[in-house]
């Protein structure tokens, strides 16, 4: 996934002391038509807004370098922090994409760019 300028996971880390906190970026699944933004951080660094500035530094990256017109997310369908930053960044609820037990399911989120 590294091998395309500006795809693949990168670390997110706080700016005054470079801890790393999480990691975000753009990645090219099989399963998936689109680009996808993936994201994911330790638990102390939840609900802080780094999660907003990296994605939203992704999604900006993603329309002027690379001319995207739309861009999806996956998510469990459980997880309201997820769901809930995907909300905040503009992207709506397309459908769900698997189901990984009895309970929950991957949900896909989409935007357009």
């Amino acid at each position: 996934m590294y091998q395309q300028p500006f795809m693949g996971l990168l670390k997110v880390s706080l700016k005054n002391d470079n801890t790393a906190i999480g990691i975000c970026g753009l990645i090219k699944r099989d399963s998936l038509q689109d680009i996808d933004l993936g994201y994911g951080y330790l638990p102390e660094y939840l609900c802080q807004g780094y999660g907003t500035e990296a994605a939203t530094a992704c999604l900006t990256l993603a329309h002027e370098q690379l001319s995207l017109k739309r861009i999806v997310a996956i998510t469990q369908s459980d997880n309201q922090a997820c769901i809930k930053l995907l909300t905040k960044l503009g992207f709506s609820f397309e459908h769900n994409n698997s189901q990984i037990d009895e309970l929950t399911t991957l949900d896909q989120y989409g935007l357009a760019l």
